[in-house]
């Protein structure tokens, strides 16, 4: 028998073979043999079925996906941080829980032998598992139950109403905290690793990082519903973080690869969630983006390099465009973007430039505004030649409102004018811009993008914001289903850059190449309407 050596055997199909399996041959052939051959048969069979009993984490075949989480490199940064989104019974529990037995023993399991997480990671080490107290209770504690080693391990509760306390003969230690408990306590010790399964509080996030002082690992497994939202726009942008997506057909028996559920038992499942949760429990997608304006919007083929302007432009006649949408309260907004001679929009600089979706606030002046407007596009050269833009759009609705306190009562719009930068009015219908915005954005995704199947929108990697203004534009609750358009709009923190891209969309840019003035003319007060 070859089921106690140091690494199980696994088949052509990558299933590791089990003690039972082993000797599946000899139970076969017990009915032909004398009693003596048989008592031998039955004490093999017990001996094996007590042996992967015990050792269980030696024997756990991953599905397509697990597999591949399991096999994910360290990033070589302080910080190694592995996301698996899943939707429901993807198996992402049994996959921390296991991941977790090979960080605190040396590993047994051919999918974990061999890697360099689970190899080289230091031991004795200290961790934490955070998650909900159901879960807890009634998922992490059992899992990790059958995946341990009896007799390798100790619990404490040390107070609390479940196993909080964990410790290994490998002199391994991790403790078990609820997304519940007060923020503090998940600030006391320093810790090697973190697993968070399920929803994840940024705030306990952060208040865990802060304690793997000298850097770690760091496993997130979740269905991704509406609280998970700040670790779309957040985390998976960081470049010592990686995600893995898994949908309930990865661990299909029919259609993953070495899947555990019947078909008709997924889609049997399916039936029964909420519409607006399908796309979370089954396919393991973002929940809070199901209401997404933009869907076709991909960060991998509508977010670019940022390059010279020169390379955009490359000789032939082309637009510089300004978009701006003031606010009262929140800073001003503003695009800058190229559109080429194919008409192409290329958006290329933006304010501001922190995360607007979390400020609050803003002291700016108009002045201020200005010195933002020269400075930015004091940067704008085709080569050495510097470049002005051919035209500025403003929202109206702000932008055309009187203010008190102003000289005259003036606008925003005519505050601009008085220093010289020309605003024309933005297309304020709001159903046009966005038909006009998708069909910028659209390609077949299903076939090859090239010369014949491509957007017409791109933005460079610098302006975050307007890709978060994409990607997370969505619509309001809309008490009138029968309205394509709420009247209330959308999403109000993503809602401002997607407007000044929609502003943008919407414009005539082959008329406005057509009739452009010269490049680089100064521009007067009388070529306002020329779109100065």
């Amino acid at each position: 028998m070859t089921f106690r050596q140091a690494i199980p055997p696994t088949n052509d199909n990558g299933y590791i073979i089990t003690p039972l399996q082993e000797i599946e041959s000899l139970v076969n052939e017990y009915k032909f043999l004398n009693p003596e051959q048989q008592k031998l048969i039955e004490e093999k069979y017990v001996d094996a079925y007590q042996y992967y009993k015990r050792h269980m984490h030696r024997y756990l075949t991953p599905n397509g996906k697990q597999a591949e989480f399991i096999r994910l490199k360290p990033p070589g940064t302080k910080f190694d941080i592995r996301i698996l989104l899943g939707g429901n019974d993807t198996g992402k529990t049994t996959v921390a829980v296991n991941i977790i037995r090979n960080l605190v023993f040396p590993p047994e399991n051919p999918y974990f032998s061999g890697l360099e997480t689970f190899e080289k990671f230091k031991r004795p080490n200290r961790g934490r598992i955070i998650s909900d107290p159901t879960t807890i209770d009634e998922k992490i504690i059992p899992e990790l139950k059958k995946w341990m080693d009896a007799g390798q391990y100790e619990t404490k509760r040390k107070g609390k109403l479940y196993d909080y306390w964990w410790s290994t003969s490998t002199k391994c230690e991790w403790d078990i905290l609820s997304y519940e408990q007060d923020i503090k306590e998940f600030e006391s010790v320093d810790l090697d690793w973190a697993v968070f399964d399920e929803r994840l509080p940024e705030a306990v996030f952060k208040a865990t990082i802060s304690r793997l002082r000298d850097g770690g690992l760091i496993i997130i497994v979740s269905t991704p519903l509406s609280n998970l939202a700040w670790v779309e726009q957040d985390l998976l942008e960081r470049n010592d973080v990686q995600y893995i997506t898994a949908s309930k057909e990865d661990n299909c028996k029919e259609h993953g690869i070495r899947g555990i559920r019947d078909h008709a038992t997924i889609e049997e499942m399916i039936s029964f969630y909420d519409e607006d949760e399908v796309e979370a429990r089954a396919f393991g997608r973002f929940m809070h983006l199901s209401g997404r304006i933009y869907k076709t919007f991909s960060k991998n083929i509508h977010v670019i390099d940022d390059v010279p302007l020169k390379d955009i432009i490359q000789n032939q006649s082309f637009l510089l465009i300004n978009v701006l949408d003031p606010h009262d309260r929140k800073p001003f907004v503003f695009l800058w973007a190229i559109v080429t001679s194919t008409l192409d929009i290329v958006i290329v600089k933006e304010f501001p430039i922190r995360e607007y979706h979390k400020m609050k606030s803003s002291d700016y002046t108009i002045g201020d505004y200005i010195y933002t407007l020269r400075e930015f596009e004091g940067e704008f050269k085709d080569g050495t030649v510097p470049i002005k833009p051919d035209l500025r759009v403003i929202d109206p609705f702000y932008g055309n409102r009187r203010r008190v306190g102003t000289e005259e009562n003036a606008t925003i719009k005519e505050e601009f004018e008085d220093k010289g930068y020309y605003f024309e009015n933005a297309n304020t219908d709001v159903a046009y811009n966005r038909i006009m915005t998708k069909e910028y954005l659209k390609y077949d995704p299903a076939k090859p993008v090239n010369n014949f199947n491509r957007p017409k929108l791109y933005m460079y990697k610098s302006c975050k914001n307007a890709k978060y203004g994409l990607q997370n534009h969505v619509y309001a609750e809309n008490k009138d289903s029968s309205k394509e358009v709420n009247e209330k709009g959308a999403d109000t923190k993503a809602k401002c850059f997607a407007n000044c891209i929609e502003y943008l969309c919407s414009l005539d840019l082959n008329f406005l190449l057509d009739n452009k003035y010269p490049v680089h003319e100064e521009v007067t007060h009388q070529h306002r309407h020329a779109g100065y």
